[in-house]
């Protein structure tokens, strides 16, 4: 399976509110590529929906060091689905400081 098929499923479940399940597809995901961005960021996402801080800002951290280090996916031919950048991130950063 591709690892942006277990972020996409992850991403489903968080729309979803099942953020555990989100979370186990997120880390399936970075057990696979573990410089993946989006899946750390979405699993901030979840953290923080969880009332987890902590970890949420550990995941974001993360992805705001992955993405520094050109670990982004981008594709500029089209269009990624709830894809992220630098400054999501650090909004979410900023928002839970």
């Amino acid at each position: 399976v591709d690892v942006y098929g277990y972020v996409y499923r992850g991403i489903s479940y968080m729309n979803l509110e099942q953020y555990s399940d989100a979370i186990s597809d997120f880390d399936l995901a970075i057990k696979q590529y573990d410089k993946c961005a989006m899946a750390y960021f979405y699993k901030g996402f979840c953290y923080e929906k969880l009332g987890n801080l902590k970890l949420a800002k550990e995941q974001y951290y993360t992805a705001q060091t992955l993405i520094e280090h050109g670990y982004l996916q981008v594709e500029p031919y089209y269009e990624m689905f709830d894809e992220i950048s630098g400054e999501m991130v650090a909004d979410q950063l900023d928002s839970i400081q």
